[in-house]
């Protein structure tokens, strides 16, 4: 599911830092500090269903991080009973509270038609905030919908910048886009030395498409040389038979 998460480790709390007692109403669990300290692998059964039960009272109370995951689990059926409906309204309550990343996933959910019917223009809305907040992963999303007019119009002068600031903060997918971009010089500049360098980057990095770009341009900048080498040689064989003569 593009609205989900597959890794256990990234979904939930399952103990308080606070003991037994971190369970009371006045609950003030620091979720990411108890996240930051699970492995998944060594919990037992019981106590990560301590954990789901902690992290769907904290949901319940309205602590965002907390909404999210659990809207996750349930729209996943990741130990609790899937219910993607409800899943979808804690991600959105999430978002409204401002959770950068409740915010991506509701633009997710709303492009993937995950719990509500396929909807382009929330997922432009939501991949909007969450870009211009600084999700990285929302910039290259919002880049998507600006270049192809889903959910909006058409504007290659904002993608450009969405899609530039990606790569710069070295997301891969951002950096071969905007590589090839520049490259053919759409929407920007044509600059092929620069696109070069994007480009190769994003193959150092071991991306399979931009390998594949990357050793193409390379092809054809060999056979260009080829080109010239052969008359170029040709010349040269002749004025060192003049010489000769």
């Amino acid at each position: 599911s593009n609205c989900g998460i597959t890794e256990a480790s990234n979904l939930l709390t399952m103990v308080s830092l606070g003991g037994a007692d971190s369970t009371d109403d006045d609950d003030d669990t620091n979720f990411d500090e108890i996240e930051d300290q699970m492995d998944e692998n060594d919990i037992e059964d019981d106590l990560f269903e301590f954990g789901v039960n902690l992290v769907e009272k904290a949901a319940e109370k309205g602590e965002p991080k907390a909404m999210l995951r659990y809207g996750q689990m349930l729209i996943n059926g990741f130990n609790v009973e899937k219910n993607i409906k409800k899943g979808l309204e804690f991600i959105k309550k999430a978002a409204d509270k401002g959770n950068i990343e409740a915010i991506y996933e509701y633009a997710k959910c709303g492009f993937g038609g995950i719990g509500m019917k396929q909807n382009y223009k929330i997922a432009a809305r939501y991949f909007k905030i969450a870009a211009e907040k600084g999700h990285v992963g929302a910039m290259k999303s919002y880049w998507i919908m600006l270049f192809n007019g889903l959910g909006i119009d058409v504007n290659m002068n904002e993608g450009k910048h969405f899609i530039e600031l990606a790569a710069k903060q070295n997301n891969v997918d951002s950096i071969f886009i905007y590589g090839c971009l520049l490259l053919n010089g759409v929407c920007i500049e044509k600059n092929e030395k620069e696109a070069i360098k994007y480009i190769k980057k994003t193959a150092d990095m071991g991306d399979v498409e931009a390998i594949a770009v990357y050793n193409n341009i390379n092809s054809k900048k060999k056979k260009k040389l080829m080109n010239w080498s052969i008359p170029l040689i040709l010349i040269i064989l002749i004025i060192i038979f003049i010489l000769k003569i």
